[in-house]
């Protein structure tokens, strides 16, 4: 799997951490997904989110770790493809603003994700975490995307 990470330290003790990584399903497969806020367990992540609760304008994820962490969601922008969402409770961060946009080029579809946070001295456990959940995201949107393209999984 070929994926691009970037890790940045920033002033004040925060840090982001992107990565890109190409996935093999249609721009519109991989953002239905995505944008899919409270599905995160079944479409993006299962196994690793366990459950999610709809609020108003938030997520409460519970992983399968116990931790619990409720994001707001501060925009899905059909247009561009890009998710924002900001964890307001639970976890080891004091700050934390994370994106995930679905963009198509000459190499194929990528899924980009970019989580800001603090305190920087976690970027280790972040970037760990992060090359883990993305190989997840990965898989779970090419076996739905190949389950859907192909009739024998349907039959």
């Amino acid at each position: 799997m070929t994926l691009l990470m970037e890790v940045r330290y920033e002033e004040a003790g925060v840090s982001s951490v992107t990565v890109d990584v190409v996935v093999d399903a249609s721009a519109e497969f991989a953002w239905d997904a995505v944008r899919d806020v409270y599905a995160v367990d079944t479409r993006l992540i299962p196994g690793f989110a366990l459950h999610v609760e709809k609020g108003p304008d938030s997520r409460t994820v519970t992983f399968a770790d116990d931790m619990k962490i409720t994001e707001r969601i501060v925009g899905v922008d059909d247009g561009a493809r890009k998710l924002t969402y900001q964890a307001t409770e639970g976890g080891p961060l004091t700050h934390h603003l994370g994106s995930q946009t679905v963009r198509e080029d000459e190499e194929g579809v990528h899924l980009v994700w970019t989580t800001e946070f603090a305190p920087a001295s976690i970027v280790d456990y972040a970037t760990s975490t992060m090359r883990t959940t993305v190989a997840l995201m990965k898989k779970t949107i090419e076996t739905a995307f190949a389950d859907r393209r192909d009739p024998a999984a349907t039959a």
